[in-house]
């Protein structure tokens, strides 16, 4: 079958089924860490408490691997959009998500304060990193879900992007003026991964046709 007509390269789908198969695999243990740590974690709250704080005090090294959990998907994600033309995945938009995945990767080594707003350098750089890795990834979304609107294939994505990028953008706001900052974060996150893999999976079976 001839994919041209799809905007999608025609590299053997096997180029792409494997870092589907990461970003899912990231997901599912950024989720599975996530459901030990709100069980484990009944001293915080996720209305008024950030994700961050998981990682202050016992069961930390979960938190921990959650971050490094979502770092390697969205750089898989990467990888695997890649291979689609320009007009569905800029080059920009891809640099943008692997600032949110590079962002990731480093959250581990600067802990957060258990405080608004922090005080700490190490508070402070953590700080600095999740709210550039959140922009980026924003950034990325809303790029790729102009493109993809070009074609009708990728309609689901390229909503999810584009109304994803519109919810994270309100939840930074209300997180900096601390509206419920644990339950805006969270939605925020759910935006981002919930489009990541649309997208992924989207990529896939377009592929594989």
């Amino acid at each position: 079958m001839n994919m041209s007509h799809l905007g999608l390269r025609t590299a053997p789908g096997k180029s792409v089924r494997t870092p589907t198969a990461v970003t899912f695999g990231g997901i599912g243990i950024f989720s599975t860490c996530m459901l030990i740590l709100h069980w484990r974690r009944a001293d915080l709250s996720p209305v008024t408490d950030l994700v961050s704080e998981y990682a202050l005090g016992r069961d930390s090294i979960i938190a921990q691997i959650s971050f490094v959990a979502v770092g390697v998907s969205v750089w898989s994600f990467t990888v695997g959009i890649s291979t689609i033309r320009p007009e569905v995945a800029s080059r920009v938009a891809v640099y943008a998500l692997r600032i949110t995945s590079v962002g990731a990767f480093t959250l581990p080594f600067f802990p957060t304060d258990p405080t608004w707003p922090p005080v700490t350098t190490s508070g402070m750089i953590h700080s600095v990193v999740a709210t550039g890795a959140m922009g980026a990834m924003a950034y990325g979304m809303f790029s790729m879900g102009l493109g993809m609107r070009k074609n009708s294939i990728w309609m689901i994505p390229s909503l999810l992007g584009v109304g994803g990028a519109s919810v994270m953008a309100m939840c930074t706001v209300l997180m900096v003026f601390q509206v419920a900052p644990g339950l805006t974060e969270r939605v925020l996150l759910g935006a981002g991964i919930l489009w990541v893999a649309a997208t992924s999976w989207a990529g896939r079976t377009r592929r594989s046709e």
